[in-house]
């Protein structure tokens, strides 16, 4: 296993990922695209969506890899199927989409960067409510 020289840990404790939007590979840009419009048709300023793993460091392969998402503000039924579209429509790019719902106050922490202080995964991909 190769080390991201970007994972590790912040001088005030937290911790940092290889997680980076333009990391998000070529080939699986589509995938990423798909599910943000997916999010943007069907839910309102409050809900997001964020992108961890393989795809979102940079180290996702081609047919092999999966991509790993958490939806927050979306109903599971709304995660599970759409996991399973975007797996169908996007079997030739990668082994399947995987959607976890989560509720905001799941990842609420204390300090000024909120969710990320929680533990969710950077990047935030949308945000309907944002520009």
């Amino acid at each position: 296993m190769v080390l991201d020289p970007e994972e590790g840990l912040n001088p005030d404790g937290t911790i940092r990922t290889g997680v980076h939007r333009e990391r998000v590979p070529a080939e699986f840009e589509p995938v990423v695209v798909a599910a943000v419009e997916a999010l943007r048709d069907f839910f309102d300023e409050h809900a997001e969506l964020h992108l961890y793993g393989s795809v979102a460091t940079g180290k996702a392969r081609l047919g092999i890899s999966d991509v790993d998402l958490v939806a927050i503000g979306v109903p599971e039924g709304w995660a599970r199927g759409m996991s399973a579209a975007l797996s169908t429509r996007f079997m030739d790019v990668c082994r399947g989409v995987e959607i976890g719902p989560g509720q905001p106050a799941d990842f609420r922490g204390d300090g000024d960067a909120g969710l990320r202080e929680s533990g969710v995964p950077a990047p935030l991909l949308c945000s309907p409510g944002r520009a």
